[in-house]
């Protein structure tokens, strides 16, 4: 809240979120960014290019203009700094993360008072499903929360190479890796690196069409198996980026010990996660999700992952903040 902001303010404010999340969604979606990469529009000509209503169309763009989305100038719409990263055609395009904040399960949301009350996820009330199972059953979702991932990782990579070596490791194994962005970044900066991939089947197929593209099915293998499975053995590094958070203490206690029987000779685990703590606002908010979309999902502190890193028979070797909100906890065998 700034000083100039009254606690009134500060609370309207944050009570609108949600609904300039869905407009900022449809914007995204119709590729009005893409639209307006060639000068100021009005909102007419726009309408025409997406198949929409004039006036609704012109009653969006004002809305976002007002919170800094889009300029507007008198009845034509320009890019501004953030509805550029809503480009299709650049680098760091959020395109796909602001697309699924407005896809049709996110109104599990609305289930959080269900979800606190039993302290089950609101998304399998709704859906009848796990979400994991949901994606699998519905492709184009799948693809998008995959390309969102994607974004993820390349937002957190840099950070992560630079705090983490991953020279002489002969195998990496990307055990819940998604598409296979990680992996693939990997692989690029050390190329005598050989990578494993192990997902469910549905995302492991997402990852062998990555790994097509990038001409690096040579040095990588997928395996759809899933995790909960023996796991490929022998792996220099065992990484779980962003893995252990979708589970309760019992599933994610299997997982670090499956990782645990499957490590070669001085083989190390690698755990990617964000951390609970007094200055982590991030993993804060981002457990609510946990909450309505994961069963027993949670975010934790690093003494909640110390635990389960001993209770799966491993020792925590040593913790790496980055400039993100993720932390690298590096384990060994005991």
């Amino acid at each position: 809240m700034s000083r100039a902001s009254s606690p009134q303010q500060a609370l309207s404010s944050l009570l609108s979120g949600a609904s300039i999340a869905h407009a900022i969604s449809v914007a995204a979606s119709l590729g009005l960014a893409d639209l307006l990469e060639g000068g100021a529009r009005d909102a007419g000509s726009l309408a025409r290019a997406t198949g929409t209503h004039e006036e609704s169309l012109h009653r969006l763009l004002r809305a976002l203009s007002a919170v800094g989305v889009f300029n507007q100038r008198g009845r034509r719409f320009a890019l501004t700094p953030l509805s550029r990263l809503l480009r299709s055609d650049t680098p760091d395009s959020m395109r796909p993360v602001a697309a699924l904040a407005g896809t049709s399960w996110r109104r599990a949301a609305f289930g959080l008072l269900y979800s606190v009350h039993t302290g089950r996820p609101a998304f399998e009330r709704e859906f009848g499903r796990s979400f994991y199972a949901y994606l699998s059953a519905h492709p184009s979702e799948g693809r998008l929360f995959a390309d969102v991932m994607a974004y993820n990782w390349r937002t957190t990579g840099r950070a992560i190479f630079d705090r983490y070596d991953f020279g002489g490791a002969r195998t990496i194994v990307d055990v819940g890796g998604g598409s296979g962005a990680m992996l693939e970044a990997i692989l690029r900066r050390h190329p005598d690196a050989r990578g494993i991939l192990v997902e469910t089947p549905a995302m492991a197929a997402e990852a062998r069409r990555r790994f097509r593209e990038s001409r690096l099915t040579a040095r990588c293998t997928v395996s759809g198996r899933g995790f909960f499975r023996p796991l490929p053995e022998g792996g220099s590094v065992y990484v779980l980026a962003f893995v252990l958070h979708n589970w309760d203490d019992t599933r994610a206690i299997a997982i670090l010990r499956g990782c645990r029987r499957a490590l070669g000779p001085r083989g190390r685990i690698l755990v990617i996660e964000s951390l609970l703590g007094p200055h982590s606002p991030f993993a804060a908010v981002h457990d609510l999700e946990m909450l309505l979309y994961m069963r027993g999902g949670k975010e934790r502190t690093l003494a909640e992952y110390r635990r389960l890193l001993e209770r799966a028979g491993l020792t925590l070797r040593r913790v790496i903040r980055t400039t993100t909100t993720a932390s690298l906890l590096e384990a060994r065998a005991i």
